[in-house]
């Protein structure tokens, strides 16, 4: 009897040690599956904070270039706005110019009696000029009419000849 409780006791023990080596195993596996669930999780959340990261990236660049752009339209329309106004000063600068030109061109009139009277004298000579135009044309006018005349004279006679006949 003390042998089977012996061999009881040993096979109680081996039962023991077998079912101790079976939890330890499964603890082992449950560890390591927890491990590996963890580790997903934590690549899961690596990825999806990597994907968020690229994506506020991504956003952050489209901000930069929208700025960008904004900037240089800004800056064009800047450069356009001041090329505006230059061309604005310089057409008033010329044109305060002139009149001070033409100012001081009726000045000299006004103040040379030479002048005065070259200009007389030019108005004179134009209107001469004008008059002498017309007179010619007028005679050319008027032997036109007299040759419509003599040729309006000379079909009559014509006529009263063959009339006559």
């Amino acid at each position: 009897m003390a042998g089977s409780a012996r061999a009881n006791y040993e096979r109680k023990m081996a039962q023991s040690f077998a079912t101790d080596m079976k939890r330890a195993d499964f603890e082992s596996h449950l560890s390591r599956d927890k491990m590996l669930a963890g580790a997903a999780t934590s690549d899961e959340r690596v990825v999806m904070k990597r994907r968020a990261r690229e994506a506020a990236e991504q956003a952050y660049e489209r901000d930069i270039e929208m700025r960008v752009k904004e900037l240089a339209l800004a800056e064009k329309q800047r450069g356009l706005a001041e090329k505006e106004e230059q061309l604005a000063a310089e057409l008033e600068r010329r044109k305060l110019e002139k009149l001070r030109e033409e100012r001081m061109i009726e000045k000299v009139r006004s103040e040379a009696p030479e002048l005065r009277e070259l200009e007389q004298k030019l108005r004179a000579a134009y209107m001469n000029q004008e008059r002498k135009r017309q007179l010619e044309e007028k005679v050319v006018l008027d032997e036109q009419e007299r040759e419509r005349n003599a040729l309006d004279d000379l079909q009559m006679e014509a006529r009263r000849i063959r009339e006559m006949r």
